[in-house]
């Protein structure tokens, strides 16, 4: 069920530097935290070769939860401490893709007025293992150690995002979202997971909110301020419309068409396409090696301007 279908975007600038797209989760999360509520979000492991679920009370460890992460987050006991939180009175602020959405609302068995649920739309999603493998290719190709990685680094941009690997927190490389291996394997729709070609979430989301890119936007509101990232908002219900108001003074807001909305992030409604190849892409990457396995699946032609990029692109 949809309640109303906006776009928004933080007044802050630097709000929406660190975000994906608007900043809008950010500041969700923000409000909450000043009521000694919870957030539960992902962040990246340590070793950079994961992503792992997060239980945050304090503002200052918001910045690891922000921004995409490309692969499926590890859940450990997340469920069962969400429970615990909204048994014990916290407000609580869940985000994650709709189908740990919808899991944890199954999980929970009724509704809970303290606890507000937030899906990105998703495209799919990985295996961590892949990520694991081109992160290790990375780290023996540039002799270092990863030590953060952007998926949606702004650099260049919102529109024309790409990601961001740092090394034993110095170098810095940045690398276009069309022209990374790993980014070019996702978006081919290789590596996500068998259920992402057929989501049954994308048809009932049990959300109070769903939040998204706002692709397009030049199209529909070019003289909203979108250069640094616009979110797409849905708001499925009045406890979904009450979150959004808690921060109507620290956003840009306008109502938009849902048709309008979508029209150029289809991955809202869609589940992925499952390629032919799809089937030994996984038994490729454990057989073949790495390096054999990307000559299999990605172009030489990307491999060549990879090269060129990461040689002029490389931040200092």
């Amino acid at each position: 069920m949809i309640q109303k279908v906006y776009v928004a975007c933080a007044k802050e600038e630097s709000i929406k530097k660190i975000s994906s797209s608007g900043g809008l989760f950010y500041l969700f999360a923000q409000n909450v935290l000043h009521q000694q509520g919870v957030v539960y979000g992902v962040r990246m492991s340590e070793d950079c070769y994961k992503a792992v679920y997060e239980r945050v009370e304090k503002e200052e460890e918001l910045l690891s939860l922000c921004g995409s992460k490309y692969m499926q987050a590890q859940m450990g006991n997340t469920l069962s401490l969400v429970k615990k939180d909204v048994e014990e009175g916290r407000i609580v602020l869940f985000t994650g893709t709709a189908c740990q959405i919808n899991g944890l609302m199954k999980f929970l068995g009724k509704n809970y007025p303290n606890l507000y649920c937030i899906d990105v739309i998703c495209h799919g999603t990985p295996s961590y293992k892949l990520w694991q493998k081109n992160a290790l290719a990375f780290e023996q190709k540039h002799r270092g150690k990863l030590s953060e990685v952007n998926f949606r680094s702004k650099v260049t941009g919102w529109s024309h995002y790409g990601i961001e690997r740092e090394l034993d927190r110095k170098k810095k490389f940045f690398l276009p979202m069309g022209l990374d291996e790993y980014m070019s394997l996702y978006l081919k729709n290789y590596a996500l997971r068998p259920s992402c070609y057929n989501c049954k979430p994308k048809r009932e989301k049990l959300s109070h909110i769903t939040l998204g890119d706002f692709w397009g936007i030049e199209n529909v509101l070019p003289d909203f301020d979108y250069q640094m990232g616009a979110s797409l908002v849905i708001v499925r219900d009045k406890q979904g419309q009450a979150l959004l108001d808690s921060i109507q003074d620290v956003i840009l807001l306008e109502e938009v068409d849902y048709e309008q909305a979508i029209v150029y992030n289809p991955s809202e409604y869609e589940s992925a396409s499952k390629p032919i190849q799809r089937e030994l892409f996984y038994q490729d990457l454990e057989e073949l090696g790495y390096a054999n396995f990307l000559k299999k699946y990605t172009s030489n032609s990307l491999k060549i301007k990879i090269k060129r990029v990461l040689k002029t692109k490389r931040l200092k």
